[in-house]
């Protein structure tokens, strides 16, 4: 039957046939006075204790093992967690043991096998495999607890959890137990034995049978007990370490996981141990490694014969050290076996005094959840505990449901919960007041879903949050005094009334998003009302989900009479003269004799709307690189990797980010190193140097310039906002201080650029706002910053956004021969601000128009063919996301070219001429090209700020301050008769028409200076001569920058003067470039 077997049994038919004066059996070696088998086992303790003892393993284990499989079984996949899987394969495994014990009984109460050849092998090999896959199992719950408890804060402990529970579970459990069941299957068999007896068991080889037995052995002993029982020890002695030496907090609750450790421990040894210990004796006995004697084979026998049923005893405890003991196995069970309402409530226990419903529920690890939060409430700016929604289902349905359709009115009592769950696990002072908040609720509503049917329910909504309140003290409940009978009535619920402040509240307003908002609809707008440790969680602009329910307040705005106010005074001590003038004493004192309400909201949770990647704001502060790839699935991952090595990455992402657009490539690239943004940098002094980009595209109409902010980047960035700056005021785009209807207190409400904070702000028509206007966003566009000092209120706000502008041409239609700032209707401190200018002309090109015209009827006919993206919107979301936390620094190399090319910039600043640039280059214009680089640098996820990152930013800041090309000049306008007219570029004169303006009283020594190089022949000569002539005639007749002047004064038009020296002066009308 077992390994006890081969020690009787097989000293008579494993023999080496040696005599009968050797007589050794399998052992192979000579006793003076051989031993019978009577003297070793008793017919007694072989057929009335191990049936006994067998039986009894037997119904313990298949009943627990049989309940916990079931139990386990009937959980959805989603929700069996990864202790529960290793739960699932210890049962199963035990399961499969214990049944082959009936069979073993039997045996040996019979002393002879019933059950045929193939029932012998397949009883060995289920007992085989089960046996050493039970202690496997073992060995990878250790482990698995050793990861969630000492190495819980590595960023791939959840990976690798994850694999040893899906897949190495079966390479290290599974399949070494069934290898190790190959010899049942060559060895096991059926042998007639002495008195008509059938003997089932290994017969190895009769030549060295000492040998295989000891083998065998000592097999079991290693797999099945030293390394199991190594890798239980020391994984549970660094978590009793780990534990021993961690914090203060929950003392009691770590002294119990210390014991059930411990518990753990022992119990294996203790089952395991003896039986090892026997079977290693009795290997050495058979390798003649000890001396044989009668005496101790007596006792060995006998030493085996209890031992191995408590070893086969463990696998009836496992249920209760490893599942029984769990809350999450308890609240499985009663789903699993609760058939109707009234059996559920008589299977959910009865709360003990001053117990917690919450102790019994825990996480994957063992670990009871929400203890370790409710020793942190002890701490004074702690009172609130946050519990998931989802633990609520899964501990008890009903309850939920409760909560969900009743919370207005089972809210006190989850209150109270708390403070008893709180005070059960540390010292909080009595009168301390604690709250609970609801996260991770499954469903979300609009607010214009909101109706007064789901009043008092457990709701979520979503918001853009536009107006904040300070925090000021809420009256809740109040204690009022009878003036008739004296009668005191204590914490009656009040609203708008007079009493002793109990808790502090944060009313926010929120609005409908953009996106939630239907077309032609005005955004509502809901108050909501924050308590206890959700105050001032949410800043104007944050987009967040509130859970919590709707109620209904009294309207008093509406009560008070116009251009009066109604006070309350404090109570004075003594006399009843103190309650006359106290509170709202009725409506006839309010002037109005109707009293409305209004919906509110009361919160207990703020989240973020936004999804994992992208959601909240593009630059997570607070996040690393490495906490992102955490959060990200594996396919999730190498898809950034892949991103990251794409050596085309910078053109595929202009081309998947605006699939829509043909053309303007440069106004891509710069928009996209735009989301990418510089990185920001504070100075010792605390002087802060933004990182954002400030875009401007200017552009003829019909050339793209307003869809490509409006659509695409208000759409892509998650915390987008666009405005119009001709309807938008200097309040309505940074904030505004207005007066609260209840408090009559100033607050602040946001604008659209403090909306848009860690984000990007898209402002249409932005030559058309008025210049108050424009002078309200410096402070905003550099800084970033916005600085209020009106009514009472000083206050500086973050307004960190990036700012994509698009701007018309004065008159309409760009004109090339003026400058960029002759062109738009913009300050110079405003266009000093803006990284890049994008210039788009309306050319009329034959190429171009048909390919712009192809693409728009496309769009139009097949929307969704039309649009060819290599990588989607959310994985680009992602990528950005992940390169965002890259902090480049400039080496030393791009540090000299910078220099250099800023240097260049300068130079041809000074030097004028048709190459000299739109607007003045400053060090804005150096800060732009450090930024560019280091948003090349960021989108290439590198750590260092490369030449070639500087060189493309220096070719778009090149592309963007230099002016537009200017048209070549018809020198030929007066005959246009000609057949083939001439065209000159004015590059050809040096200097060009500026140069020559700027040398009018010297043009003869500068142009004869500046071309003799040039003239080789004297048909270059008359060439350079008629050339000259001809600029000078245009800037005279047609121009009007020259007057000719002679002696008789100024010369008419059309007056012929015989004067032979004509003097060039330049018009005083007209004003030199600077």
């Amino acid at each position: 039957m077992s390994y006890y077997e081969h020690i009787v049994l097989d000293y008579d038919y494993n023999d080496t046939g040696s005599g009968s004066g050797s007589g050794s059996g399998d052992l192979g070696v000579e006793l003076e006075e051989p031993c019978e088998v009577e003297h070793i086992m008793t017919t007694d303790l072989q057929q009335v204790f191990l049936p006994v003892v067998y039986a009894l393993i037997f119904t313990l284990g298949i009943t627990g093992n049989g309940l916990v499989v079931i139990v386990l079984g009937c959980q959805r996949r989603s929700k069996c967690s990864l202790t529960d899987r290793y739960r699932l394969h210890l049962s199963a495994a035990d399961l499969l043991f214990v049944l082959a014990l009936p069979f073993w009984a039997v045996d040996a109460a019979m002393a002879d096998w019933r059950f045929g050849a193939v029932t012998c092998v397949g009883v060995h090999a289920i007992y085989t495999v089960n046996l050493y896959g039970s202690v496997l199992i073992l060995a990878f719950i250790s482990l698995d607890r050793y990861l969630a408890v000492v190495r819980a804060t590595d960023t791939n402990t959840g990976g690798l959890r994850q694999l040893l529970a899906h897949k190495l579970v079966y390479v290290g459990a599974w399949l070494p137990a069934a290898l190790l069941a190959v010899p049942d299957l060559i060895f096991a068999r059926t042998q007639e034995g002495g008195e008509g007896a059938t003997l089932c068991q290994r017969f190895y080889p009769a030549d060295n049978a000492p040998l295989w037995v000891a083998v065998f052995h000592l097999q079991l002993v290693l797999v099945g007990l030293v390394i199991p029982g190594l890798v239980l020890l020391v994984c549970y002695c660094v978590i009793v370490t780990r534990l021993t030496r961690g914090p203060l907090g929950g003392q009691r609750q770590k002294r119990r996981a210390v014991r059930t450790t411990i518990a753990l421990v022992l119990c294996f040894f203790l089952c395991w141990l003896p039986y090892g210990a026997g079977i290693s004796v009795d290997s050495m006995l058979r390798l003649e490694v000890l001396p044989r004697s009668c005496r101790l084979e007596a006792i060995l026998s006998v030493w085996l014969a209890v031992a191995e049923p408590m070893a086969f005893a463990h696998c009836c405890l496992n249920p209760l050290l490893y599942a029984f003991l769990g809350a999450g196995f308890k609240s499985s069970a009663r789903r699993a076996l609760t058939l109707s309402r009234a059996s559920s409530l008589k299977i959910l226990p009865r709360r003990r005094p001053g117990a917690s419903t919450t102790t019994e529920f825990q996480t994957d690890d063992g670990e009871v959840k929400y203890v370790r939060e409710a020793e942190e409430l002890i701490r004074p700016e702690r009172n609130t505990l946050l519990v998931s929604f989802t633990d609520l289902e899964g501990f008890n349905q009903e309850l939920a449901t409760t909560i969900q359709e009743e919370y207005y009115r089972v809210y006190p009592f989850l209150c109270r919960a708390v403070r008893n769950f709180a005070r059960d696990h540390g010292n909080v002072p009595l009168n301390k007041e604690f709250y609970v908040a609801l996260e991770d609720l499954p469903t979300r509503h609009k607010i214009r879903e909101l109706s007064s049917m789901r009043i008092g329910t457990l709701v979520r909504i979503s918001g853009q949050v536009v107006r904040t309140h300070p925090v000021h003290p809420e009256l809740v409940s109040g204690t009022f005094l009878c003036m008739d009978c004296q009668a005191v009535i204590k914490d009656v619920p009040q609203q708008f009334k007079y009493s002793p402040p109990t808790i502090c509240r944060n009313p926010v307003r929120i609005q409908e998003t953009q996106a939630e908002l239907p077309r032609g609809s005005i955004p509502r707008s809901l108050e909501i009302v924050l308590r206890a440790e959700a105050v001032e969680t949410a800043q104007a602009g944050d987009r967040c989900d509130f859970t919590g329910t709707l109620i209904v307040v009294p309207d008093v705005s509406q009560l008070r009479t116009p251009g009066l106010r109604t006070e309350t005074s404090t109570r004075v001590a003594g006399g009843p003269q103190g309650f006359e003038s106290e509170g709202l004493r009725g409506l006839k004192a309010l002037g109005v004799r109707e009293l409305s309400y209004r919906l509110a909201f009361l919160a207990c949770n703020v989240a973020p709307t936004n999804p994992r990647f992208g959601g909240k704001e593009l630059r997570e502060e607070e996040q690393t690189a490495e906490s992102i790839k955490s959060q990200m699935t594996e396919k999730e991952w190498e898809k950034v990797f892949e991103m990251s090595q794409d050596k085309n990455l910078y053109h595929n992402l202009c081309t998947s980010l605006f699939p829509t657009i043909h053309g303007n490539d440069e106004v891509k690239r710069g928009i996209l190193l735009m989301l990418f943004g510089g990185v920001p940098k504070t100075t010792m002094e605390g002087t802060s140097l933004r990182g954002d980009i400030n875009v401007c595209i200017v552009g003829d109409p019909s050339t793209c310039q307003e869809p490509v902010p409006q659509v695409h980047v208000e759409e892509f960035s998650p915390r987008a906002v666009y405005t119009s700056g001709k309807a938008s005021s200097a309040a309505g785009l940074t904030a505004a201080v207005v007066r609260d209807e209840e408090s009559h207190e100033f607050v602040i409400e946001a604008g659209a650029l403090m909306l848009a904070d860690n984000g990007v702000c898209c402002i249409d028509e932005f030559d058309k706002m008025d210049l108050k206007d424009q002078v309200a966003i410096h402070e905003a566009m550099e800084q970033q910053t916005i600085s209020i000092t009106k009514a009472g209120v000083k206050a500086t706000l973050n307004a960190r956004t990036s700012i994509l502008a698009a701007a018309n041409p004065v008159g309409g239609r760009y004109d090339r021969s003026k400058s960029l700032k002759q062109n738009v209707n913009l300050t110079a401190p405003i266009m000093s601000r803006f990284d890049l200018f994008f210039i788009l002309v309306d050319d009329c090109n034959e190429v171009t128009d048909y390919a712009i015209a192809r693409r728009i009827v496309d769009l139009h006919s097949r929307i969704e063919e039309s649009v060819d993206r290599l990588y989607s919107l959310d994985e680009i979301r992602r990528y950005l996301l992940f390169a965002r936390q890259f902090k480049p620094k400039i080496s030393s190399e791009s540090e000299e070219f910078i220099v250099e090319q800023y240097k260049r910039l300068r130079q041809r600043d000074s030097s004028g001429g048709v190459s000299k640039s739109a607007w003045r280059i400053t060090v804005r214009q150096l800060e732009s090209m450090i930024r560019l680089s280091e948003g090349m640098a960021r989108m290439h996820c590198c750590d260092e700020v490369q030449p070639k990152h500087v060189k493309e930013a220096f070719r778009l800041l090149n592309k963007s301050i230099i002016r537009v090309e200017t048209p070549d000049i018809n020198l030929e306008q007066e005959d246009e008769m000609e057949e083939e007219q001439q065209e000159e570029d004015v590059n050809a004169v040096p200097n060009g028409v500026n140069g020559i303006n700027g040398h009018v009283n010297g043009i003869d020594a500068h142009v004869n200076g500046e071309i003799e190089s040039e003239i080789d022949s004297e048909e270059d000569l008359v060439n350079k001569k008629g050339l000259i002539e001809k600029v000078l005639h245009r800037l005279v007749h047609y121009d009007h920058i020259l007057i000719e002047l002679s002696q008789a004064g100024l010369k008419g038009s059309e007056s012929e003067s015989t004067d032979k020296e004509v003097v060039l002066v330049v018009n005083p009308n007209y004003m030199l470039d600077d």
